[in-house]
């Protein structure tokens, strides 16, 4: 196809060329304002340079300016397919007929003919040298439309039917399992679901009515009916590109075929909106983008890092076994490569004794890694206090910890949350079984939202409506958001509406009520409003809040609702899942408020963010990894080192060859 669409380039640009009766030749300036006409991508020059063989690019010996000739061979050619047209006639007359015999009404348009009447071998004059010379076959209706005039039994065989015959007397195929087969062959790599063998043999032996059958009625609700009617479609356009030249046709011409594909269902769809196309479509935010781009290597450093930890043998990891890793971390390049990325992390060294490449996490990495335990554990209330406030948020007052351990990093708390946090904190929580966590006491203090100490805020500071606050949320839009008509106005009395908050029980939720939706979508909105804002980081992978969807008592589309409020979240794609960011805590790429956890990891992250390149802070530190990579022994407290017992040993060895 790509070496024809040259071909059509060069027989348009001949075809042009042909028009100008002035001179065999055209000047390449005037060539130059056919480039658009021509759909070219470089200029008509440079593209004529490409095929010495067809265009003759000369200097005009009078004129002085570039000309353009097509050759004497290409003309030849072109003249020999004219010739071939012409000795082709009745070939050619057998291919209109057979598409008149497939029209519904016996008809066609001159129209549509001359837009596959190079598919079809026709001449360019067909309609006086075809269609008015064989008058006893067609008859012309008026300027545009040219009607069969007489049935031929003989040409109303597909050329479907005439393989199927083939098949059944040279290959003794069974007459049921042929009947109303296609030939089916299909590409190198395709891959067969299961299944799919079973609905092909099936949709094989499917009846249908064949191209050239007249049937006035044909019932697409009966059982199989569609089923057959699509089958029939496909009769048609098999039928059709069997007649051309080439055996294929340029898509868009279909719809110019109309007469004889009348049984196709037209449905002029509106454009669909769901969760996928507002994906695409959404405005980019770079910092977020950014940001995650950032934290995608920061968790490939830290998934490294907890494999390499699980190694207890020694302190380090060979490069060979590492290697075997890169399925598990999803790395696009080596292992060796990505570790090279990141001297600051990790210390890529020969080992003195083995000889091969090992790597061990730096002394900075290993230190930043326990500054973050240490917070951890340090804020272990704050952590308390998010896992209450996501119980109340409840509906029954209890949750799984497997959704816990799902977002265990994201809220803060430690590994072993469920003896260091539940089961510590018993006054607090109550576990039930070995999966599930309740709320052993309401606490009025915790169930205030964040949103509600903003509204606070905004009234306090800003005097701004309680009608207008009450139920609002802060919006931000990004760069280059498109604001339709009516936007403001729909978004306006959003803020308006009223909802039950997170922390509010209420047993009975009247969703078919007035505005009962909307009003269930701003609760749901609020959730996870509150939910993000729970997070150290204000951020957390989508995927993970189906998780909290039956506890929470948000049955919607996730996803398709963080879309539908672009201003309250932002949803990056740049990770391995999306993540969805609270829009309203961050800046730039960092967050407003941060918090000592927030600060920790962000010192991660600012190493792994250095690559490369040195810091004064590093450089000690690299000096004295370089000194301990002299060392080859240790000295234990008895004064001994690793290795005293081959010195006295190869004396023994040395004594015992002397004579």
């Amino acid at each position: 196809m790509t070496h024809l669409k040259r071909l059509y380039q060069v027989l348009e640009i001949y075809q042009l060329m042909s028009t100008r009766k002035r001179a065999p030749f055209v000047s390449l300036t005037l060539m130059s304002r056919w480039r658009n006409i021509l759909g070219l991508n470089v200029p008509v020059g440079s593209f004529l340079h490409k095929y010495p063989h067809v265009f003759h690019v000369f200097v005009h010996p009078f004129r002085k300016n570039t000309c353009c000739r097509v050759t004497k061979k290409m003309k030849e050619l072109i003249l020999l397919e004219g010739m071939v047209v012409r000795q082709q006639e009745m070939e050619a007359v057998k291919r209109v007929k057979k598409l008149l015999m497939m029209s519904v009404s016996g008809s066609l348009r001159l129209h549509a003919l001359r837009m596959i009447r190079r598919e079809l071998g026709l001449p360019e004059d067909f309609r006086d040298s075809i269609l008015g010379k064989f008058s006893g076959d067609f008859k012309l209706v008026g300027l545009e439309v040219v009607e069969l005039v007489d049935w031929d039994a003989e040409l109303g065989l597909a050329e479907v039917e005439k393989w199927r015959e083939r098949e059944y007397t040279e290959k003794w195929l069974s007459e049921f399992e042929i009947k109303f087969a296609f030939p089916i062959g299909f590409p190198t790599g395709f891959k067969i679901e299961r299944g799919f063998r079973e609905r092909l043999k099936n949709w094989q032996r499917l009846s249908y009515t064949k191209p050239y059958e007249r049937k006035e009625v044909v019932r697409v609700r009966t059982c199989g009916g569609i089923e057959r009617y699509e089958k029939r479609a496909v009769a048609i356009l098999h039928e059709l590109l069997s007649l051309t030249v080439e055996k294929m046709v340029i898509l868009p011409r279909h719809r110019f075929l109309s007469p004889f594909t009348l049984f196709t269902q037209r449905r002029w769809k509106k454009p669909t909106v769901s969760a996928q196309t507002r994906l695409e479509d959404r405005v980019r935010d770079p910092h977020f983008d950014k940001l995650m781009t950032h934290l995608k290597r920061l968790y490939q450093v830290l998934e490294i890092y907890q494999l390499m930890s699980t190694r207890k043998r020694a302190p380090f990891v060979s490069l060979t076994l590492m290697s075997r890793w890169r399925n598990i971390l999803g790395l696009n390049v080596p292992v060796g490569s990505f570790l090279h990325k990141y001297p600051h992390v990790f210390h890529v060294f020969v080992h003195p004794f083995r000889k091969n490449t090992c790597c061990r996490v730096t002394k900075k990495m290993k230190e930043l890694i326990l500054l973050e335990g240490m917070v951890v554990r340090q804020q272990e209330m704050e952590a308390v206090k998010r896992v209450k406030k996501l119980l109340m948020m409840s509906v029954s007052g209890s949750l799984r910890l497997h959704a816990l351990r799902m977002i265990r990093r994201e809220l803060g708390l430690p590994e072993d949350f469920r003896d260091s946090i539940l089961g510590k904190f018993s006054g607090d929580f109550k576990l039930v079984g070995l999966e599930v966590v309740e709320l052993v006491d309401w606490d009025a203090e915790l169930g205030l939202a964040e949103v509600e100490k903003w509204r606070e805020r905004e009234y306090t500071e800003k005097w701004l409506s309680e009608f207008e606050i009450k139920f609002a949320f802060p919006i931000g839009f990004p760069t280059g958001f498109k604001i339709e008509r009516g936007f403001r106005e729909r978004l306006k009395n959003w803020q308006r509406l009223s909802y039950t908050k997170p922390y509010e029980r209420k047993e009975v939720v009247r969703v078919r009520t007035c505005g009962g939706i909307e009003r269930y979508e701003k609760r749901a909105v609020a959730i996870l409003h509150e939910l993000l804002s729970l997070t150290v980081e204000k951020m957390v992978e989508v995927d993970q809040l189906a998780h909290f969807r039956r506890d929470l008592g948000i049955e919607v589309n996730v996803r398709e609702l963080l879309l539908r409020h672009p201003g309250i979240f932002y949803i990056s794609t740049k990770g391995k899942t999306l993540t969805v960011f609270l829009r309203e805590a961050y800046r730039k790429g960092g967050l407003i408020e941060p918090n000592p956890m927030y600060e920790a990891r962000r010192n991660i992250l600012n190493l792994v963010l250095l690559g490369c390149r040195k810091t004064r802070t590093l450089l000690a530190g690299d000096e004295a990894k370089e000194e301990s990579n002299v060392v080859v022994c240790e000295v234990n407290e008895e004064g001994e080192r690793q290795g005293d017992w081959v010195i006295p040993f190869l004396e023994n060895c040395e004594e015992s060859r002397s004579p």
